[in-house]
C-alpha cells in the first residue's frame, strides 16, 4: 500500500520516518540473538539454517521494526529494547513463525511490546518526548533542510500522538510502513474488517490534524507578510 499523501506536511508520511543506525544495531543484535540448545528442532534442518534464518530477519526488518516502536511512542533508546526483545521472541519461536510472514509476526510483536512501554512511562507519569532523533541523521545535508526536516518529525510525531492508540496502531503499519490490510491483520491478529475500520478513522483524523495544520501555517505565512 502506498503511503498517504500528507496534504499539510508536503510529502508522503513515510518520508518523515526516522532512520535506525543499522549497522551499530544490528551488530549488538547477532551478538544478542541467542541459539536454542543442540537438540531442539531447527527449521531448515540445520543450526546453520537456523542461524542464517535470524540473520536475514534481522537484515530485512528490524530498521522497520526499530521505527515501528518509536511512532508509536518509545524513545530511540526504549525502540532499542523493544527491538531487541522482538528478535528475541522470534529466535525463541521460530519454528513457530511462517517464514511467509515474518515481517508480520515481529510487527505484531513489536506493537505489543511498544504498549506496555507506553503504560510503564504512564505508570511513571513519565513525559515521553517522542522519537527525537537529531543526533542519527545523516550528517551529509545543509541545516536548514536538517531543520526542515526535525520540524516535520515533530509535527508527525505530534498528529500520531493525538490519536487513538489502536487507530494509530493500524495507522503506523499501513501508511507508514506500507503493510497492506491482511498483513496488519496478522500483525495485530484481529479480523481484516476492524483493520479497515480503524484505518478509516485514522486516515480521516490524520486528515483533519493536516488540514488544521496547514491552515495555520497559511495564517502565519499571512501574518509575516
Amino acid at each position: 500500500m502506498e503511503a498517504s499523501q500528507d496534504p499539510g506536511v508536503g510529502g508522503r508520511v513515510s518520508d518523515c520516518a526516522l532512520e535506525p543506525d543499522p549497522v551499530g544495531r544490528l551488530s549488538r543484535m547477532h551478538r544478542v540473538v541467542p541459539h536454542p540448545p543442540c537438540d531442539q528442532p531447527v527449521a531448515g534442518g540445520s543450526e546453520a539454517a537456523r542461524e542464517a534464518r535470524l540473520r536475514r530477519m534481522l537484515a530485512l526488518h528490524f530498521d522497520a521494526v526499530w521505527r515501528t516502536a518509536c511512532r508509536l511512542g518509545a524513545t530511540p533508546a526504549r525502540a532499542d529494547d523493544v527491538a531487541q526483545e522482538a528478535f528475541l521472541v522470534a529466535s525463541r519461536k521460530l519454528e513457530q513463525v511462517d517464514p511467509q510472514r515474518e515481517r508480520e509476526f515481529l510487527m505484531g510483536v513489536a506493537v505489543r511490546l511498544t504498549a506496555n512501554v507506553r503504560r510503564a512511562i504512564a505508570a511513571r507519569a513519565e513525559v515521553s518526548s517522542g522519537c527525537d532523533a537529531e543526533a542519527q541523521i545523516d550528517p551529509t545535508p545543509g541545516p536548514d533542510e536538517l531543520l526542515e526536516r526535525k520540524r516535520l518529525r515533530e509535527v508527525l510525531d505530534s498528529m500520531l500522538r493525538s490519536m487513538p492508540d489502536d487507530q494509530r496502531d493500524v495507522f503506523v503499519l499501513c501508511e507508514i510502513e506500507g503493510m497492506s490490510g491482511p498483513e496488519a491483520a496478522v500483525a495485530l491478529d484481529m479480523p481484516l474488517g476492524t483493520v479497515a475500520s480503524r484505518l478509516h478513522r485514522a486516515r480521516a483524523r490524520f486528515h483533519a490534524l493536516a488540514t488544521r495544520y496547514r491552515s495555520r501555517c497559511v495564517r502565519a505565512a499571512g501574518d509575516a507578510q
